[in-house]
């Protein structure tokens, strides 16, 4: 039976289109924030002058994520789960400003390596959990299609149960940047 195919470029040609310039990329990847009802956003940059070395991490203490949403939500690229409901976050019943899934294209677009380490917020019932998660973008690409990235180490994913102490929220670091940032970039 014929079936459509998904090229791994589909990552640079999205990211291209919809996401046009660093700044814009680094504006979405905050805005995730905004959406998971964060009151506090962190980004920190080092070496951007050095892009095989430098690093941004942008922290938040929202709700975080739980291993489900990561794979349904963060994984799927133009994920509907914003789309669905009301389309407001959980706690401040703010507007989502984030949309299409463009998140993780804004990372492809500014960095070639992203770990996101996550404790979701539990709710009386359900535990806290932890994630840690690795997309080596590069390992992605280097296969032809999507199909291809199941079982390689492209992409990578824990969980584990965080302390009842633990706070939520979400990190999201950014390696082996795609370019230098200038100094009134940074």
């Amino acid at each position: 039976m014929p079936k459509f195919t998904v090229d791994t470029h589909l990552f640079r040609e999205l990211g291209e289109l919809l996401v046009g310039r660093d700044s814009t990329a680094l504006i979405e990847l905050i805005k995730n924030s905004y959406d998971a009802d964060a009151t506090e956003v962190t980004v920190h940059g080092q070496q951007l002058d050095r892009p095989e070395i430098g690093r941004i991490v942008v922290s938040d203490n929202g709700t975080g994520m739980t291993s489900e949403r990561f794979v349904t939500g963060f994984l799927r690229v133009a994920s509907r789960l914003k789309d669905q409901g009301e389309r407001r976050s959980d706690i401040f019943h703010r507007r989502y400003t984030g949309s299409k899934g463009i998140g993780r294209l804004a990372a492809h677009k500014l960095a070639r390596q992203l770990e996101v380490d996550s404790v979701s917020k539990g709710s009386s019932n359900s535990k806290i959990e932890t994630l840690h998660a690795k997309i080596d973008w590069d390992g992605i690409e280097s296969r032809e299609t999507l199909d291809e990235i199941e079982g390689t180490d492209a992409i990578a994913l824990e969980t584990g149960r965080a302390r009842s102490t633990a706070h939520s929220g979400t990190s999201l670091t950014l390696t082996k940047l795609r370019r230098a940032w200038t100094p009134t970039e940074r």
